[in-house]
């Protein structure tokens, strides 16, 4: 526990717009005090609510891109788990509307995700056993073990991919999917109609305007409306300041 309140930079959240290079991401370092650090974090990913409609289900579903319960498992055990002695920093990626990559210092003790998932039990040998059991007092993480099957189980209600853990001799990487093919693919047609929809009733919105009645980001905006643009459903008139849209 002493080491851990020794780092000064304890974890990195960075954003990024997905296949963009890193120079457009925004970055950001977190200290002590861990919780304090946790939940600052969290509010830092775009979290969005998804509307989908499951097969054979009249009704849609509201849920949120990611799991209150994901983002703080995965986060807590690379603090739980992290070597320390590397003096490397915790790092949390977002690459927006399409996933979150966890990665911490050291080496997954258990021989595979897949014994740790089949046993569903508590570890019996942590790195830093101090560590762990404080955060079990503050109920941070999961007293009965569990915790990655959760993650599975979670991912799989929500139809996305299951969580993928990526192992090297000096690091352990978890990415957490917010979307699938076919839901992103669905997202997309939908907020491309709503899109029109809006530009109908007012052709002189912006699109951060956009994106905030619709309820995605500005660059989903930007891509649905090149795509309209392509497709000729969708013209700009004038420039961007004092221009406004054509709907075809």
């Amino acid at each position: 526990a002493q080491k851990l309140f020794q780092m000064r930079r304890f974890k990195t959240w960075t954003k990024r717009q997905s296949k963009k290079p890193a120079r457009n991401s925004e970055n950001e370092i977190f200290s002590m005090p861990i919780l304090l650090a946790v939940d600052a974090l969290e509010a830092k990913i775009r979290n969005i609510r998804l509307v989908s409609l499951k097969q054979g289900s009249m009704f849609p579903d509201e849920m949120m891109r990611y799991d209150s319960f994901t983002i703080r498992e995965s986060l807590h055990n690379c603090i739980a788990h992290q070597d320390y002695t590397m003096g490397a920093r915790i790092e949390v990626v977002e690459f927006e509307d399409e996933k979150l990559i966890f990665r911490n210092a050291g080496t997954f003790i258990p021989k595979s995700v897949e014994e740790v998932i089949e046993n569903d039990c508590p570890e019996s040998v942590y790195r830093n056993p101090f560590l762990v059991e404080a955060m079990r007092n503050l109920g941070m993480i999961e007293t009965q073990g569990g915790g990655i099957k959760k993650l599975c189980d979670l991912q799989n209600e929500r139809d996305f991919p299951p969580p993928l853990y990526e192992f090297s001799d000096s690091s352990i990487k978890l990415t957490i999917f917010g979307s699938s093919e076919k839901s992103s693919e669905k997202s997309s047609v939908k907020s491309s109609v709503k899109i029109l929809e809006l530009l109908k009733e007012n052709n002189k919105l912006t699109t951060d305007e956009v994106a905030e009645k619709i309820g995605i980001t500005r660059r989903a905006v930007e891509k649905n409306i090149e795509k309209l643009k392509s497709k000729g459903k969708l013209t700009r008139i004038g420039a961007d300041n004092g221009g406004y849209w054509q709907v075809i």
